[in-house]
């Protein structure tokens, strides 16, 4: 399976809450992949949800109460691979987006199901670009700074993980459940024993799947149709 994508939507105007919240289901679904999605109506518990939460995309309505949610932003999105898709019904009040880091702007009103399924096709693209996905592990008394996305492919060994590059491997000890938590979408659960970098698929055959270094991934028999489809989904809609 996919590892989740995690999405946050806040804003004050509850009944367009509940809306969105159905067309952006109704977009995913296309990935066939799991999804969850948190709805906020205020600044505070969304600072709060992301203080403590991955977030993978955030739609966020620019005027919240009395604040712009852009200026907000610059300030309080310590995630810098969130990816911010502002909404407005007034356009005026985009004045700072130039200043901001987002992804795409939606006028409100003028909302379509092909403008939202574009939203999250460029914000998942972006999640999974080369270079986006930076974070420390620590070995021993030692901390190391790795790229999610030079990773091909991790395995579960016992009670450690390895984590597979092009030229070399590196042990940690960690579950792959609590280390597939921060993964990236492009990271792919194949095997109750490994995750891929669907980035790194060069090729499949039954059963197995083959990245950039030649390694062979297993494929349990039974749910090769099924992890396959989700595979040239994920490529198809990037």
């Amino acid at each position: 399976m996919f590892l989740i994508i995690k999405v946050a939507i806040c804003d004050d105007e509850k009944s367009y809450l509940q809306i969105l919240e159905f067309k952006i289901s109704k977009a995913l679904d296309v990935y066939k992949t799991e999804y969850e999605i948190k709805c906020f109506d205020n600044l505070d518990d969304l600072a709060f949800h992301l203080e403590h939460s991955k977030c993978d995309i955030l739609f966020l309505d620019i005027k919240i109460g009395e604040l712009n949610s852009v200026e907000w932003s610059i300030e309080n999105i310590k995630q810098k691979s969130t990816q911010i898709i502002f909404m407005t019904a007034f356009p005026e009040e985009a004045y700072a987006l130039s200043e901001s880091r987002f992804c795409y702007y939606i006028i409100k009103p003028r909302l379509t199901e092909e403008m939202l399924k574009s939203a999250l096709s460029k914000a998942i693209s972006n999640i999974s670009e080369k270079g986006s996905n930076l974070t420390t592990v620590k070995i021993g008394y030692n901390h190391y700074t790795i790229n999610f996305q030079d990773v091909l492919f991790i395995e579960s060994i016992n009670n450690n993980i390895k984590l597979y590059f092009q030229d070399t491997d590196m042990i940690i000890y960690s579950t792959l459940k609590d280390f597939s938590k921060n993964l990236p979408v492009n990271f792919l659960k194949v095997h109750k024993s490994f995750i891929v970098n669907m980035n790194h698929i060069t090729a499949f055959k039954p059963h197995k799947f083959i990245v950039s270094n030649g390694r062979e991934i297993p494929v349990p028999m039974k749910k090769y149709a099924k992890i396959t489809e989700q595979y040239t989904h994920y490529i198809n809609h990037l």
